[in-house]
């Protein structure tokens, strides 16, 4: 007889029983995040606005403004103290991240094994692990994502305990305070769902919810002046982005999880088709529909949708499991062929939508360095606000936003699309005073321009500046004829 999918009994004791893949998915995870090519490819611009603000100024140099309000203080200790194990630039900043995503999928699986069964656990960590969205928040790119995750996932994990475990509320309520310092608001829900958790087992009394909340405002409390004590970079405790929602909305599109979730889709509604309706009044259940409310009420206060993905992966994976176990095999094998035969199709559909993507992140790279090698730091440089970031990143200069209507003459150089270059340059030459923008490189689809004034506003050249010193460079180009 096969062993069915059962939800666990509560225990009189709360234990820490650590399986094998407990210990062996975390190291699993260590190892590929690193070797993924989105773990080395060129910063996003978000990535370098994170980026930008996690580097230290030099000797003497003013620290420059925040380009970003997304990183609290506990997130730039732990990136900025991380040793510098690897090479590439680029993984070196995601590298802290990784690390904190491999620990957050062993949390997973010691969840999943809470609430259902080992097998749920270890579902739910390798779609984590498997999807592009997934691998997004285990550190695969440069966000506060992977950190968040670690500190929610051992919250709900101690939350869980806390009916059978009086010293499960300490770590739930310090969990949580440290997912608060992190993610801002959008860490408030989980001493809320602890609350709630008590409530509906008959623990929840003054003394209880003193603990949970006590210890919540203590975790937060530590975690934001260590963080702030620790990250030398950072001037000030909290971001001052003015909404203190830390976590990034545009991190996980709605397109683009539903596109990751559609293998999975065969095999839910097997188990919507064999659900019952005693498992839905079950305490794991219970847990994880209150998981998802108080996350997808989150999600849709402040747009972060890290916690609410997480959790309808959980959900997913266990009615997946229930089909799976309980369905007869005349349809649970047609509907892993189906989920398997999605899964390809998708494989094979996403390689050819991310190479234009590739290319332009090298040549925004690639521009950067140019900038930054051969024009004076006194320069004013302005670039397209899509990329300005990662220009000042790789140019390691500072680089403004170009606005809509930019004055040219107030500029040295900029930095914009080929498309863009040609507008710009006849809209310079129909105003009274010209301002002359003569192409100095190109990189991919993007044009390098000084921009020269008109006659009748002469511009005096720096005496150390004449010649350029870049005459020699392989990317200029001497004369200025028409744009192919």
């Amino acid at each position: 007889m096969r062993y069915r999918l059962r939800p666990v009994r509560p225990r009189h004791r709360a234990r820490l029983r650590l399986t094998l893949a407990t210990l062996l998915l975390p190291l699993i995870a260590i190892v590929v995040l690193p070797r993924l090519e989105s773990a080395r490819h060129p910063l996003a611009e978000r990535e370098a606005a994170l980026a930008v603000d996690l580097r230290r100024p030099r000797a003497g140099e003013a620290a420059a403004p925040r380009a970003s309000g997304e990183w609290t203080a506990p997130a730039m200790a732990a990136v900025t103290r991380m040793p510098r194990l690897a090479g590439n630039r680029e993984l070196q900043l995601r590298l802290a991240g990784m690390f904190a995503g491999a620990l957050a999928v062993g949390v997973a699986v010691r969840l999943g094994t809470r609430l259902f069964a080992p097998r749920v656990g270890v579902l739910a960590a390798s779609l984590l692990l498997a999807l592009p969205s997934g691998r997004s928040l285990l550190g695969a790119e440069l966000s506060v994502e992977p950190f968040f995750l670690l500190a929610m996932l051992s919250a709900l994990l101690a939350i869980r305990g806390m009916p059978e475990a009086r010293i499960a509320a300490v770590f739930a309520g310090g969990a949580s305070g440290v997912a608060i310092a992190l993610g801002g608001v959008d860490g408030l829900w989980l001493p809320v769902l602890a609350l709630v958790w008590l409530r509906v087992h008959q623990g929840l009394n003054a003394r209880s919810a003193s603990v949970v909340l006590g210890t919540t405002v203590l975790g937060a409390a530590v975690a934001l002046v260590g963080g702030w004590l620790l990250a030398s970079s950072s001037a000030t405790l909290l971001p001052s982005n003015g909404t203190l929602a830390f976590l990034d909305e545009g991190l996980l599109e709605r397109r683009r999880v539903a596109r990751d979730l559609l293998p999975l889709a065969p095999m839910v509604l097997l188990g919507l088709f064999t659900l019952r309706l005693e498992w839905l009044r079950s305490m794991p259940f219970r847990f994880l529909f209150l998981w998802l409310a108080f996350a997808g009420a989150t999600w849709a206060a402040t747009g972060a949708a890290a916690s609410a993905d997480v959790a309808v992966l959980f959900l997913l994976s266990a009615v997946a499991l229930l089909g799976w176990e309980h369905a007869s095999r005349r349809w649970s094998w047609p509907a892993v062929a189906a989920t398997a035969g999605i899964a390809l199709a998708l494989w094979r559909a996403t390689p050819a939508t991310s190479e234009a993507q590739a290319i332009d992140r090298w040549a925004i790279r690639e521009a950067g360095r140019f900038v930054g090698r051969v024009i004076a730091p006194d320069r004013r440089v302005a670039a397209s606000p899509r990329a300005a970031h990662r220009f000042t990143f790789y140019g390691n200069r500072a680089i403004e936003p170009l606005s809509g209507d930019p004055a040219l003459a107030e500029l040295d150089y900029v930095i914009v699309p080929r498309d863009d270059f040609r507008t710009m340059r006849a809209r310079a030459e129909e105003q009274p005073s010209p301002a002359h923008l003569k192409r100095i490189a190109e990189f991919g689809t993007w044009v390098v321009a000084r921009v020269r004034p008109g006659a009748a506003e002469p511009r005096k050249e720096p005496a150390g500046n004449a010649p350029f010193a870049t005459t020699a460079s392989p990317y200029i180009r001497p004369d200025d004829g028409p744009i192919p």
